[in-house]
C-alpha cells in the first residue's frame, strides 16, 4: 500500500483496499471493513466502473448482513442482482442467489427466501460452479426457512442433505506434515511416560513381595501401589483426550483448507470471467482444476476418522466425474472405468498422485476425444511391489518420443507430471495402445517412507 500511494497508483491502491477489508472481515471487525469497502465503492463509482463497483457492493451486503443490518443488507443485494440480471452476470446472479436469503429469513420473508434459494441451486446444477459447496449453504439456508415454519421433517431433510453435500481446496502440505510430526511425537513420548510408570509399578510390586515382613507394611505398599495405579489411568485418560483433540483439531485444519481452497477456486473462475484472451482463460481454469482436484483430498481428510489416508477409489472417482463435467462430457455417452485394487494411500502420497492424474485425465479430454465417436477413459491403481497408476483413453494416441522432449518451452502440465513422478521416485513410461497409456510405478519403499 505504501509503494502504490508512493508512485501515485490509484487503482492498485482501491486493490489493496478491498484487500484489507476482505482481512478485516475474515477477523470479525465488520465495522472497519464497511469503512474501506465505502471507500472502494465510492472510488469505483466515480470512475464508472461498474463491474467492479457492483463487486464491492456485493461485498459490502455481505459485511451488513453479518452486522445485523438485514433491509440495508437486502437493498444492496437487490441492487447488485439488477445489475447482474442487466449485463447477463450468471456468476453474479447465482451468489446473490446464494446471499440473499439470509438477509430476508431475518425479516420474515420466507417464501421469496425460499425462491431465491431454488433459484441458486438450479444455478449450481447448471453451471457447475462450486457445485457441493453451493449446495451445502443453500441447503442450510432452507433449513432455516423451514424450522421458522415449523416443518421440521421438512428441515430435517434438508440438513440431511447439506451433510450429503460436503465438497472439495489449497496446498498446505507442509503445514499438515509439521501437524502430523507434533501429534506422533506428542503420542510417542506420552507412550515412552506411560511405559516407564508400567516399569516403575512392576519394580514396586516384586519390591512389595519381596520385602514384605508384615501385615503393616503390605498395607503400605499396597496403598503406594494403588496410588501409581491410579496416576497411570489418570495419564492413560489424559493422553486419550489429547489424541482426541488432536484427531478434532486435524479434522478442523482440513476443513479450513477445504474451505480455503474453495475461496481460492471461486476467486480463480471471477478472475477467467474477467479475461478476454481465450489462452488466459484456458490456463487459469486449468488451474482452478488443479486446486479442486487439491480440494478433494481435503474434502475426504475431514470427513472421515482417518486423517492421514486418503480412498483412492471414491477420491479418483469424484476427481474424473468432476472433470467430465467441466469438459461437457454426459455420463451416458461416455465409458469411464475406474480400477482400483489399492484403496487407500497416505495422503503424503495421495496428494502428488491425484495431481497426475488429474494433469492426464485434463490432457485426455481436451486433446483425445475430438474424433472419437464413443470417448472411452480407464483409470487404474494396482498393486504389487509397490502400486502402478494407468491412465488410458482411446484417442489417436501419443508418440513417446514426442512425450519425452522436455525443454523450456514443454507445457506446465508435463512438467508438473514430471516433476511430481519424480518427487515419489515414480518410473514414468507412456505407451501408445488403442490410444494412449500413461503408467507410473511407485516403488514399495516410498510407500513405506510416507506411511
Amino acid at each position: 500500500m505504501t509503494l502504490a500511494e508512493q508512485t501515485g497508483n490509484t487503482d492498485l491502491v482501491m486493490q489493496l483496499t478491498d484487500a484489507l477489508a476482505t482481512l478485516a472481515a475474515k477477523g470479525n471487525n465488520h465495522q472497519q471493513a464497511l469503512a474501506l469497502q465505502q471507500q472502494t465503492t465510492d472510488y469505483y463509482k466515480r470512475r464508472n466502473n461498474w463491474d467492479m463497483y457492483f463487486g464491492c457492493l456485493f461485498n459490502m451486503a455481505i459485511t451488513y448482513k453479518n452486522l445485523g443490518h438485514y433491509p440495508q443488507a437486502e437493498a444492496m443485494f437487490r441492487e447488485v442482482l439488477g445489475y447482474a440480471e442487466r449485463s447477463h452476470d450468471e456468476y453474479m446472479k447465482g451468489y446473490v442467489c446464494i446471499n440473499l436469503p439470509n438477509a430476508l429469513i431475518a425479516q420474515g420473508k420466507l417464501d421469496e427466501a425460499e425462491a431465491l434459494c431454488r433459484r441458486a441451486l438450479a444455478w449450481a446444477e447448471k453451471t457447475g460452479t462450486e457445485k457441493y459447496s453451493v449446495q451445502e449453504e443453500v441447503y442450510g439456508t432452507l433449513t432455516q426457512i423451514y424450522e421458522k415454519r415449523g416443518n421440521y421433517q421438512q428441515a430435517l431433510t434438508y440438513t440431511k442433505r447439506q451433510a450429503a453435500s460436503h465438497d472439495s481446496v489449497f496446498n498446505a502440505t507442509k503445514n499438515r506434515q509439521l501437524a502430523e510430526v507434533e501429534t506422533r511425537y506428542q503420542i510417542q513420548e506420552k507412550e515412552a511416560r506411560i511405559q516407564a510408570l508400567d516399569e516403575t509399578n512392576r519394580q514396586k510390586t516384586r519390591l512389595i513381595w519381596a520385602s514384605a515382613s508384615g501385615l503393616i507394611v503390605v498395607t503400605l505398599l499396597l496403598g503406594t501401589l494403588f496410588w501409581l495405579y491410579q496416576n497411570i489411568r489418570q495419564s492413560r485418560a489424559k493422553i486419550q483426550q489429547q489424541a482426541e483433540q488432536l484427531t478434532l483439531a486435524m479434522r478442523e485444519l482440513h476443513h479450513r483448507v477445504k474451505n480455503n481452497l474453495a475461496i481460492v477456486s471461486s476467486l480463480l473462475k471471477l478472475q477467467s470471467n474477467r479475461l478476454e484472451d481465450e489462452k488466459a482463460v484456458q490456463a487459469v481454469r486449468v488451474g482452478q482444476q488443479r486446486v479442486e482436484a487439491m480440494s478433494l483430498i481435503h474434502q475426504r481428510l475431514y470427513r472421515t476418522d482417518r486423517v492421514a489416508t486418503v480412498n483412492m477409489r471414491e477420491y479418483l472417482t469424484d476427481l474424473a466425474s468432476s472433470l467430465m463435467m467441466a469438459y461437457g462430457f454426459q455420463t451416458d455417452e461416455f465409458d469411464l472405468q475406474i480400477d482400483i485394487q489399492e484403496e487407500e494411500l497416505d495422503v503424503d502420497v495421495a496428494m502428488p498422485l491425484g495431481l497426475i492424474v488429474n494433469e492426464l485425465v485434463t490432457n485426455a479430454f481436451k486433446y483425445a476425444y475430438a474424433t472419437v465417436q464413443r470417448p472411452r477413459l480407464r483409470i487404474g491403481l494396482r498393486n504389487g511391489n509397490g502400486i502402478t497408476l494407468e491412465v488410458q483413453d482411446n484417442g489417436p494416441g501419443i508418440e513417446a518420443a514426442d512425450w519425452q522432449q522436455l525443454g523450456p518451452r514443454s507445457s506446465f502440465g508435463k512438467r508438473l507430471i514430471t516433476s511430481l513422478s519424480e518427487q515419489l521416485d515414480g518410473t514414468l513410461e507412456l505407451v501408445k495402445q488403442d490410444g494412449t497409456l500413461f503408467r507410473l510405478h511407485i516403488p514399495e519403499a516410498r510407500l513405506r517412507m510416507a506411511a
